[in-house]
């Protein structure tokens, strides 16, 4: 739910040319909470990384479908990983055939097909929820449909045998529109900047020095500080911040705030706002 109004914050920003509107979107769609997995590509249930709620997988389905719509639509990298998609195809529960409950009223059981993950801490499944049959169509936006598009179709052929609801339609409408827009036309985002290199930190008179190497033609920098390794993390020049900060310009930053054995991570920020990928060895969207 929260992810709509950043999907519209980031197609507006770009269609209307406000790069602000734009970056912000961007940023809170890629903080950890969203971006952030374990296991088989479950987050966290309240969208915090830390907490100690159970995953629920139907929600993230949600989540993970109005995700890559944006991508489709908006030709963004928001650094979907890779498992998220592959969930969906790799971790099918083989016992769900003997687990899938009655329908509502009734007395027939569910397509068993849309009982997937025993790992589901939470009662919800496929039945009543129409969006993730359909991730597997976009997953790979370069196959234009051709893979995922039997398992939809199955769905739909299962759902047409009762009424709809107009939070279900919603979802069927969304992936036609998918199918016609999205996908005949897809471009891979632009690369976003490297994430710089040869990052050093030093302790000098109680302040924390850090230099890094220069990543040609980026706007700027963004500092990010942590206790340990793995977060969590602070964003030491937040715009969003009072008082608000600043990309740095120059190779070297300065944190007086540090402490000795603090964590760092450095990324680079191009006109646009796009930020280095946190972790550039994964693939981005096809």
């Amino acid at each position: 739910m929260q992810i709509g109004p950043l999907g519209l914050a980031l197609f507006g920003g770009r269609r209307t040319g406000d790069p602000a509107l734009a970056s912000w979107a961007l940023d809170a769609l890629h903080a950890p909470g969203v971006t952030g997995i374990y296991g088989h590509a479950q987050r966290p249930y309240p969208g915090e990384i830390g907490r100690p709620e159970t995953s629920d997988f139907l929600y993230e389905s949600i989540c993970d479908f109005h995700l890559r719509s944006l991508e489709l639509a908006t030709g963004e990298d928001l650094w979907l990983h890779p498992a998220v998609f592959g969930r969906y195809f790799d971790c099918v529960d083989v016992t769900a055939d003997l687990q899938h409950r009655p329908r509502p009223g009734g007395s027939a059981k569910s397509w068993p097909r849309a009982n997937f993950f025993r790992g589901q801490a939470h009662d919800h499944r496929w039945e009543a929820w129409s969006c993730a049959p359909f991730v597997g169509i976009f997953a790979r936006a370069a196959d234009r449909g051709e893979f995922g598009s039997t398992e939809a179709a199955y769905w739909l052929h299962e759902q047409s045998r009762r009424s709809q609801q107009w939070s279900e339609l919603l979802w069927f409408a969304h992936a036609d529109l998918l199918l016609e827009t999205s996908l005949a036309g897809f471009v891979p985002p632009p690369p976003v900047p490297a994430l710089p290199q040869a990052l050093a930190v030093r302790r000098e008179q109680g302040v924390n020095r850090l230099r890094w190497a220069a990543v040609p033609g980026v706007a700027g920098y963004r500092i990010y500080r942590a206790a340990r390794m793995g977060g969590p993390w602070s964003w030491l020049n937040s715009p969003y911040t009072e008082p608000a900060g600043a990309l740095v310009p120059t190779t070297d930053y300065a944190d007086p705030g540090g402490r000795d054995g603090d964590a760092y991570l450095v990324t680079a920020v191009d006109a646009t706002g796009r930020e280095s990928r946190w972790y550039p060895e994964e693939p981005g969207p096809r």
